[in-house]
């Protein structure tokens, strides 16, 4: 699996060698759980929040089936208004789930909050840039009828990495490397996958929680942030 093999080699690179066993991962945006088995089953101990509790009690059965359940818990929660005191985690993982936040500015800040200083934030996010949007618009209208998902959900939040970068300073985190999708996807992916590389419908990247301002919060780089909005509507 790309992604986990992702979170490994981030978590390998900062801690100098295996480290997914140590401390609890919050996975912001589990679904059914596919994310928290394979990490679990890497040696990591995993609480998945999502806000469909249907769709929770889908990943704790199947966390059973697997004989996952004594490593992996799951919490019905917001990304929006994560229930956690400020620095619980030393590891948030956002994957996909950035897409589908209703307000991704609230979203940053509260995974920004609830990171211990040094934690690290590794998240995947649907670029912004307008190939993309008429990528995601073409696909969005022909794939949930191909495949018979008239009910998927559609992205809601769309950011390019520089836009992205600037959300995640205004909140007290470090970007420390954006980039494209692994090479390597899924065996099936075929042309859609080379697409998505292709014209960088997704990114991966992670980020550093740095300590505490002194005083204001959010930090100022917020203000280029707000910026970067404003140009994007004129540029």
């Amino acid at each position: 699996m790309a992604r986990c093999d992702y979170v490994e080699a981030v978590v390998a690179r900062l801690y100098g060698g295996p480290a997914l066993g140590q401390e609890e991962i919050l996975i912001v945006g589990c679904g059914q759980g596919q994310l928290c088995e394979e990490l679990a089953r890497r040696g990591a101990i995993i609480l998945g929040l999502d806000d469909s509790p249907l769709v929770l009690e889908q990943a704790q059965r199947h966390a059973r089936e697997r004989v996952l359940g004594h490593v992996i818990a799951y919490l019905c929660g917001q990304a929006e208004a994560l229930p956690f005191a400020s620095g619980s985690f030393s590891m948030v993982v956002c994957l996909q789930e950035l897409a589908q936040v209703r307000d991704l500015r609230a979203a940053i800040a509260e995974m920004a909050r609830v990171l211990a200083p040094g934690g690290l934030l590794v998240f995947e996010a649907l670029n912004g840039s307008w190939p993309s949007r008429l990528l995601l618009s073409w696909l969005g209208e022909r794939l949930p009828l191909a495949f018979g998902l008239e009910g998927a959900a559609r992205p809601r939040s769309l950011i390019r990495p520089r836009e992205l970068a600037f959300l995640l300073t205004a909140y007290g985190l470090q970007p420390a490397e954006i980039g494209s999708l692994p090479s390597g996807g899924p065996t099936n992916g075929g042309i859609l996958w080379s697409l998505c590389r292709l014209t960088r419908l997704h990114y991966l990247g992670y980020a550093v929680r740095l300590p505490a301002p002194q005083q204001g919060s959010p930090l100022r780089s917020e203000s280029r942030w707000r910026a970067s909005q404003g140009s994007k509507r004129t540029g």
